[in-house]
């Protein structure tokens, strides 16, 4: 176990964190919804951690403070966005508590997390809880008792890192926006990441390539709504002192904007807003110094456009056929390879138009690999925003089932709902909508249970045992994933299915790389 880290390992720990970010980050942006749901925190924290990186690279740091600070100074200025202007200052906090070390223990790093902590409150106008603010402070604090229990850099992250958890499970319940989204904080989520990836650091393990397509710029804002914005420009811009004090600016920024956080070290400093009138934020800046970098995007135009985007891809995955496509896997029989059209005619697509699969596998919504292992051919398993889909599927069907019925059926009880969910389809979707289709007719009152449902699918074994005592990982990643899927995304339901609790749940979604 590392009791003490020195600059190399500091550098090791930073681009393992950034890796492990990175990697995640579309995950991390589908948790977006809070200041504002833009869906672009995963991106922003890993392209503004990836320019700590690439400084450190160019280095080979003799002491922890060096490391640091190099690490604070490109945070600062590479930081985009309100979460990695957050992030910078998190770094920042550290790099000061860090001075003049050229080896830091588990004491000192704990309370370089808690002065990060302080320089993030301290530079947040209107500080938020149930925010990457929460997950740090009470990580932090548990950080330090933790360095009173044993002073070893490593326990001291591990221990973070498990409040950090549990915090971050909490914070849907913190924030309105959160709980009306049934989601945690993105930004807490992507923290805990980098602080996992320093821990693997420490822990000898392997660091994995970044590949251009993990580096990429590439957000979803499926979840933007032009209603949830209050001020059209995104601003970000960074100045270089006069040394004049900026407390005068800032509350002027105050009165203009929200979602305000002014980062800033003994050279510069960096302002994140969102506002309706950026000029004036630019023209006041140049009174505090030379304005060196800005950069405005209209929050409102991407929300139209995203939110355009999204209908289409709605459209098109619930409604085209489950068109023939090469990289579907073969199903076990003959009737498991039937393809049939549900309903209406074949549709007219156009010569870029993509059919139902081919559209899954571009916006990685089902894992192909992980569906032939489960079921051996035939039926997908549905991942990320996947899961929706496949609830959307079976919705489609239970709608479309009504029309042609003459029912109202609402839909599956929890039982017939996780009944389905951990069944191994063997075949495409022409099974899933007989059976909808079937227990539709049968159902006598507004929701489908088990009784509607075929005795195979009901008695399938279940996701889990509920003293989850599963030997094999193999199955107990499989189990897992069902269990998110016939949750709708929810760990708290998910963990219920599973007959485990939600800290178990989380370890075991770290442990097999579950977003």
């Amino acid at each position: 176990m590392h009791d003490t880290i020195n600059g190399a390992m500091f550098k090791e720990m930073l681009l393992f964190g950034t890796v492990s970010i990175t990697q995640a980050q579309q995950a991390i942006n589908d948790l977006n919804v809070f200041p504002v749901p833009d869906g672009d925190t995963g991106t922003n924290m890993s392209l503004t951690i990836q320019t700590a990186a690439q400084e450190l690279k160019k280095i080979d740091p003799k002491t922890v403070d060096q490391a640091a600070s190099v690490t604070a100074s490109a945070l600062l200025r590479g930081a985009r966005g309100n979460s990695g202007v957050i992030l910078s200052l998190l770094f920042r906090g550290v790099s000061k508590e860090l001075k003049g070390c050229t080896e830091a223990d588990g004491a000192a790093f704990a309370a370089a997390l808690q002065e990060g902590v302080a320089a993030a409150y301290n530079a947040v106008m209107k500080p938020a809880e149930g925010t990457i603010l929460t997950v740090s402070r009470l990580a932090a604090e548990r950080a330090v008792n933790a360095a009173e229990e044993h002073n070893s850099v490593e326990y001291v992250i591990e221990q973070a890192i498990a409040q950090g958890e549990i915090t971050l499970a909490q914070t849907t319940d913190m924030n309105p926006v959160l709980k009306k989204a049934g989601v945690v904080d993105a930004g807490g989520k992507g923290f805990l990441l980098i602080l996992g990836g320093m821990l693997s650091a420490l822990r000898g393990e392997e660091r994995p390539e970044l590949t251009e397509e993990n580096a990429q710029e590439k957000a979803d804002f499926a979840m933007l709504n032009e209603e949830d914005i209050t001020f059209t420009f995104d601003t970000v811009f960074i100045v270089r002192k006069s040394g004049r004090s900026i407390e005068p600016f800032r509350r002027f920024l105050d009165g203009i904007g929200d979602s305000l956080v002014i980062g800033e070290d003994d050279e510069a400093f960096k302002v994140h807003v969102h506002t309706d009138i950026p000029g004036e934020a630019l023209t006041e800046a140049q009174k505090y110094g030379t304005l060196e970098l800005a950069k405005i995007e209209n929050m409102r135009t991407q929300a139209q456009q995203l939110a355009e985007t999204e209908m289409e891809q709605h459209t098109l995955l619930t409604t085209i056929p489950n068109l023939p496509c090469d990289m579907v896997p073969a199903g076990i029989s003959a009737a498991d390879n039937v393809v049939e059209k549900t309903g209406g005619p074949m549709p007219d697509l156009g010569d870029d138009a993509l059919p139902h699969w081919d559209l899954c596998k571009k916006y990685n919504l089902i894992d192909f690999d992980l569906g032939v292992k489960i079921t051996g051919a035939g039926f997908p398993v549905y991942i990320g925003k996947g899961a929706r889909l496949q609830r959307a599927l079976i919705q489609f069907f239970l709608d479309q089932a009504n029309r042609e019925l003459g029912k109202h059926i609402v839909g599956f009880d929890p039982a017939a709902a996780a009944a389905l969910a951990r069944y191994a389809w063997p075949g495409n979707l022409r099974q899933l909508k007989n059976t909808v289709r079937s227990a539709t007719l049968l159902a006598a009152g507004d929701y489908i249970t088990c009784r509607e449902l075929p005795a195979e699918i009901v008695g399938a074994p279940a996701s889990a045992a509920p003293s989850y005592a599963l030997r094999d990982p193999v199955s107990e990643e499989e189990q897992i994933r069902r269990a998110l899927a016939a949750a709708a995304g929810n760990k708290s339901q998910a963990a219920k299915l599973l007959g485990i609790d939600r800290k178990t749940l989380y370890n075991k979604l770290r442990l097999y790389g579950i977003e």
